[in-house]
């Protein structure tokens, strides 16, 4: 049986939330394995611009948010979070654990260059 990344990131997390070790080991492994940095179709659509997907991570902005300071937003499923990028900390967060917060804001701060680019190109300097 062939199974997606993120149908056995999906099958295996319950599981792993248990173990925080176990769940962070097997995140690390799980994104190291499936991160897709989409390069010639950097934006999917004109209101929601993505600019990175890491596991079951969409990293985002809306078009209007170019009045702001340049930050990202990141879902997954219903969970949703607000991060600056200049200095990287969160604004804003729902439906995420403590830990899952945590491994989200590691990933901001490990991308931020290519996401304070992506705000940049998109709105202008």
């Amino acid at each position: 049986m062939h199974m997606t990344s993120q149908a056995l990131f999906d099958k295996v997390r319950p599981q792993a939330e248990r173990h925080p070790i176990l769940e962070q080991a097997l995140t690390e492994v799980l994104f190291s394995s499936i991160v897709k940095l989409r390069q010639d179709n950097l934006f999917w659509n004109n209101k929601m611009p993505t600019t990175l997907l890491i596991g079951p991570y969409r990293f985002f902005f809306y078009a209007g948010d170019g009045d702001e300071p340049p930050h990202i937003h990141v879902e997954r499923d219903n969970s949703t979070a607000k991060f600056w990028l200049d200095p990287v900390r969160l604004q804003k967060s729902r439906g995420f654990s403590r830990n899952e917060l945590g491994r989200v804001q590691r990933l901001v701060e490990e991308h931020s260059e290519q996401l304070l680019r992506s705000w940049n190109e998109y709105f202008g300097d």
